[in-house]
């Protein structure tokens, strides 16, 4: 593999780690600075070579050659890798957890169990909480991220919401 390539694989490696889905082929050549074409070429060499798999079906099908997909394994199964590990679906912090049919979204903040409506982050009383400006820039952040898909978007928009997360917990808690 060339140096190139190895770096293009841990690129997609580390964002699919830290986004939970992989990049798109303008998010690869803006990383690198090169041509969309470029990046393309650069992830058939990877898919050729067996490092990637492609799915034709999605847009973001890129996917690491020799990992398993967990969507396929039942949720008990998992469950109970989880407590063998000692560790609880509950603890597990970040995005709210739902299943596709489900609606019911909780606030944003840790220590808030409220439910939310799809698409809100926070409850009433922690959204109202967080400076003016600060929820400006939120909504800024979260319409460039939707338009744009490009991953340093979505980086300064999770850095303004774990601001307003930390903030609110704060602020309700004193």
């Amino acid at each position: 593999m060339t140096p190139h390539q190895i770096a293009t694989l841990d690129f997609v490696r580390s964002h699919i780690e830290r986004m939970g889905f992989a990049p798109t082929y303008p998010e690869i050549a803006q990383h690198f600075r090169i041509s969309t074409p470029s990046a393309f070429n650069r992830v058939e060499q990877l898919i050729d070579q067996g490092h990637l798999r492609k799915s034709i079906a999605r847009r973001r099908g890129l996917e690491l050659a020799g990992t398993d997909d967990l969507r396929a394994v039942p949720s008990s199964v998992l469950r109970s890798e989880l407590e063998r590990r000692g560790e609880t679906v509950g603890a597990l912090t970040g995005r709210p957890w739902r299943t596709m049919n489900s609606r019911a979204v909780t606030c944003a903040v840790d220590c808030c169990d409220i439910e939310v409506k799809l698409g809100h982050l926070m409850c009433r009383d922690h959204w109202r909480s967080l400076p003016w400006d600060l929820r400006q820039d939120i909504f800024a952040a979260h319409a460039s991220a939707k338009r744009t898909r490009l991953s340093d978007d979505a980086d300064a928009y999770g850095e303004l919401v774990r601001q307003a997360r930390e903030l609110a917990a704060g602020r309700i808690a004193a």
